[in-house]
């Protein structure tokens, strides 16, 4: 899933989509994995740099990064 760059991404974990007027508020993890889909990388990558920089298991990294980008195709 590729992350528009119309959005506004603070790091901090505010996303705000000027077409719409919504924001959103996100932890520290979900914010790590915008900037990296905005950097492009696919889902294998992003999955390795959170199992890296949280120490969580490739299982968890990759089921967590499933129900996230659904969360965000469902919004």
């Amino acid at each position: 899933m590729m992350i528009s760059k119309d959005l506004y991404f603070s790091e901090k974990g505010f996303l705000f989509d000027p077409s719409t007027g919504l924001s959103y508020s996100m932890n520290k993890a979900a914010a790590f994995i915008v900037q990296l889909m905005r950097q492009e990388l696919d889902n294998s990558e992003i999955a390795e740099k959170l199992i890296k920089k949280f120490g969580i298991d490739p299982k968890i990294a990759r089921d967590d990064l499933r129900d996230f980008i659904q969360r965000l195709n469902d919004l």
